[in-house]
């Protein structure tokens, strides 16, 4: 049996679990994959950027930093399409996850440059 160590990027968490490889079952996804479907765009941006999602819609968005606070989210949202304003988000590289009206989620990044 072999064990996978997840590594913590988060240093306000005090521990993580550990994932056995003996019961992890594969997974196979069936037509395209979600993060294929969603399209984040520019990238890098200035002032905003735009997620558009034509085949579902997107439900809930959320940025964090890379110490993995929360800086930017909105909630119920049933659009195919959303701007994200970058006014009062610092430079810098932010992960985003977008949840999706089927209960499938995407995760993808972004650069924030205003020079």
């Amino acid at each position: 049996m072999v064990q996978i160590l997840p590594f913590n990027f988060n240093p306000c968490l005090k521990s993580l679990p550990t994932i056995s490889t003996e019961s992890a079952q594969p997974q196979v996804r069936k037509g395209k994959i979600k993060d294929e479907l969603v399209k984040i765009y520019p990238n890098p941006t200035s002032k905003e950027f735009q997620i558009v999602c034509n085949e579902n819609e997107i439900m809930n968005v959320y940025l964090y930093n890379l110490q993995g606070v929360l800086v930017y989210s909105q909630d119920g949202l049933s659009t195919h399409n959303i701007s994200i304003p970058c006014n009062d988000i610092p430079n810098g590289y932010y992960k985003i996850l977008v949840n999706l009206a089927d209960g499938s989620k995407t995760y993808s990044s972004i650069v924030i440059n205003k020079n």
